[in-house]
């Protein structure tokens, strides 16, 4: 059945959650091997594409050859056979929601465990409230992910599904820094077994721990989308460390402006250079849906990237959206990178590539001439030969004029 997904409901509170806790969502990747499109002397600018109710206006080679990673529900298996013929080293992951049991899924197929089979046995691993009540989002209800029954049967049947339709690993969704990630607006219902952020952390670390084994010992990838990193220092490298790698769902845009995000960037971008450095997959998402909005969000990831990193295309829905900027294609064309970013006097970030440069200005002023060094770049933004201009919050993907 196919069903409104967690990222989806995100969006929608959004705004609300940044009157308190902002909440910055985050995804993951796989076994800590680059993707077989990367290797020496090429542009590290790789694209992942979520789908959760698949839709494209490409052909299946198109589709295949744009993207490292996929995610995909399992209703949409059929399209796998296509799309690993026209690349063979792609990876595809199938959604897991592990912190919802769902009444619009009675199959279990974006989440671990059937809804009626849960109230059939009175299931001892639902989230309970003060009153002792079964937390409910609509028509969600959540579960105790510390729960070690719950645990196991969740991933065993993460692993079925991924089995029994030949996918790559597993993109665990839910997977929040802080229980009220997981709630709409407005409503916080405490949970007497987790009543406190290290409590809830704990719980979900231990999920984590157990999904690495458990996944990696029937020689399958597992990702997690982990969200509001950020607002715990340290808490992306930590939850990472089991795991294949993680998503960063609101890299640059967490759906209300890029200028909200800023807060975190630099930390934002310490996180994906641990993770190119540790060998795990960032697959990174913006709700932006412009165009000089995309380019600042892919920009800043190839200020780090180094063949681990993508830059998600599904940004306003995860559906059919699929944007492709001509940036995208000048990222492809950038080569190797020559070296780590430098930070100029003017708070512009810099980093040249064989084959040209990219600058991206994470403020929130603009800056005037900056000089590219006498080389000549073709590209937007270009006021002459020998320097450019940059709005706020803006980025520039550059290649060397011919």
């Amino acid at each position: 059945m196919l069903i409104a997904t967690r990222r989806q409901l995100a969006r929608q509170r959004a705004g609300a959650l940044a009157l308190g806790l902002i909440a910055v969502f985050g995804l993951c990747a796989c076994q800590g091997r680059p993707p077989s499109q990367h290797h020496a002397g090429v542009s590290p600018a790789l694209f992942n594409r979520e789908t959760y109710r698949y839709q494209s206006a490409l052909n299946p080679r198109e589709e295949a050859k744009r993207y490292s990673i996929i995610v995909l529900q399992a209703s949409d298996a059929r399209r796998l056979p296509f799309l690993r013929r026209w690349n063979p080293g792609l990876k595809i992951l199938v959604y897991q929601d592990i912190a919802v049991t769902r009444a619009t899924d009675l199959q279990a197929r974006t989440v671990c465990t059937a809804l009626p089979a849960d109230r059939a046995i009175g299931a001892r691993w639902f989230l309970k409230g003060v009153l002792r009540n079964r937390i409910s989002t609509g028509f969600d209800y959540l579960m105790d992910v510390g729960d070690p029954v719950y645990q196991q049967a969740c991933i065993s049947h993460a692993i079925a599904l991924a089995k029994r339709f030949r996918f790559d690993g597993i993109f665990l969704d839910g997977v929040a820094a802080s229980l009220p990630f997981e709630l709409p607006p407005n409503t916080r219902p405490a949970s007497i077994k987790y009543p406190t952020v290290g409590s809830w952390q704990a719980a979900m670390y231990s999920m984590l721990a157990y999904a690495g084994r458990a996944i990696h010992a029937q020689g399958l990838s597992v990702v997690a989308n982990i969200g509001g990193a950020v607002l715990t220092p340290g808490l992306w490298q930590r939850w990472n460390t089991p795991l294949d790698g993680a998503e960063e769902e609101s890299w640059t845009d967490g759906g209300i402006g890029l200028v909200q995000q800023l807060t975190w960037w630099r930390e934002k971008l310490a996180n994906v250079a641990w993770s190119e450095a540790h060998g795990k997959y960032a697959i990174l998402h913006s709700y932006n849906t412009t165009e000089a909005g995309n380019v600042f969000g892919l920009a800043s990831m190839l200020l780090v990237a180094a063949g681990h990193a993508s830059y998600s295309t599904s940004n306003a829905n995860d559906t059919s959206y699929e944007a492709w900027y001509p940036e995208y294609l000048a990222a492809q064309r950038l080569g190797a990178p020559r070296g780590a970013y430098t930070l100029q006097q003017n708070g512009v970030y810099e980093r040249i590539f064989a084959n040209g440069l990219v600058l991206a200005n994470p403020t929130t002023h603009p800056v005037s001439r900056i000089s590219l060094g006498g080389g000549r770049y073709s590209g937007p933004g270009l006021s002459d030969r020998g320097a450019v201009s940059m709005g706020a919050t803006s980025g520039l993907i550059l290649t060397r004029a011919k």
